[in-house]
Formats: C-alpha cells, structure tokens, sequence
C-alpha cells in the first residue's frame, strides 16, 4: 500500500482510531499481511493485468471498502484489540466472499459442461442428427 493513499479522516467530528491513516491502523494491529491476503487472492483473479489496473481495480477498491467500513462501525472508544478483530472479521468476510464466488462459478462451469454439453444445448449423448 502506498503511504497516504487512504487516510482515515475526521470528517463526523470522531476522533482517536478514525484519525489515523488506514496504513498505519493495519501496520500497528499487525493486519497489514493479512490484507495482503486479500489483495493477493483478488489480484489473482486477474491474470495479466497491469499494475495500474490491479492499483485501480482491485487495490484501491478493496482499502476504500475497509474505509468506508470502518467509518460506519469503528468508534473512538474501541480498544486496539476490538479494532483489529473488526478488521481481522471483515477481511476474513471478504476473502470467503471471494473464494465462494469463485467456488460456485467453477461449479456451474463444470455442472454447465456435464449436463448440457456444448453451450448448444446438445447432449454429448446425441449424435450430430439429434438422435438419442
């Protein structure tokens, strides 16, 4: 992540854990390489692109997405503790978001396959006049 890329600012009058810079709060909390978990395994999915493709598609998003999380139910009064488990939780809620989408796009691929042949609609079982 690049230094200053999204900062945690007091824009609602809270202070404390919302006024530090998202970098710092993963890198004091010891969730740094846990995100990187979670860009990794979103980045992967996209084989080939560029780094300014992944910078605007995948890792960009994905920080704003913790942000805007963290605006929504972080509050000043949570500990360090209480903070890393919100941000230890929504990770590991994102990474099983993206390892069922692709768990159930590889079973319908291959359900697809099985059931109905190729995408035509023909059975493997029939033969080229349409004949069981």
């Amino acid at each position: 992540m690049q230094a200053g890329v999204c900062k945690m600012q007091d824009e609602d009058g809270k202070k404390g854990i919302l006024k530090r810079r998202l970098e710092d709060i993963l890198f004091e909390l010891g969730e740094y390489r846990h995100m990187n978990e979670l860009l990794l395994l979103r980045s992967s999915k996209k084989k080939g692109a560029s780094a300014d493709d992944l910078m605007n598609n995948v890792i960009h998003p994905t920080l704003e997405d913790l942000e805007f999380y963290l605006h929504y139910y972080a509050d000043s009064n949570m500990s360090d503790s209480e903070l890393k488990e919100l941000i230890s939780s929504w990770i590991e809620a994102q990474k099983n978001k993206s390892f069922d989408k692709n768990d159930n796009k590889e079973n319908t691929d291959n359900t697809d396959k099985k059931d109905n042949g190729d995408k035509t609609g023909k059975n493997d079982n029939n033969d080229k006049n349409g004949k069981n």
